[in-house]
């Protein structure tokens, strides 16, 4: 099969005047991960997915709750005026 395949590659490479090594190379690498590159693979899917998470949280919540909380006590310092000093 493999040969088959070799030999069809070096005509249309004859044809399209490209080297027959770089062709012969591309199809023994394949897209099948090893157990360590998928477990590498899933690890870093569950990084950047709570990460991305965690952002929409604080974007939501955290931010808007803190910037509204010190708007409101400085709101609240400028209507009482300032603080009375003790002599």
């Amino acid at each position: 099969m493999r040969n088959v395949i070799y030999k069809k590659n070096k005509n249309i490479c004859a044809k399209l005047k490209i080297n027959t090594i770089f062709v012969k190379n591309i199809k023994q690498h394949s897209l099948i991960m090893d157990l360590s590159q998928f477990s590498g693979f899933l690890v870093f899917l569950t990084i950047f997915t709570m990460g991305f998470w965690l952002m929409i949280f604080l974007v939501t919540f955290i931010i808007p709750y803190w910037l509204i909380g010190y708007f409101r006590e400085a709101w609240k310092f400028r209507k009482e005026g300032p603080a009375p000093r003790k002599d």
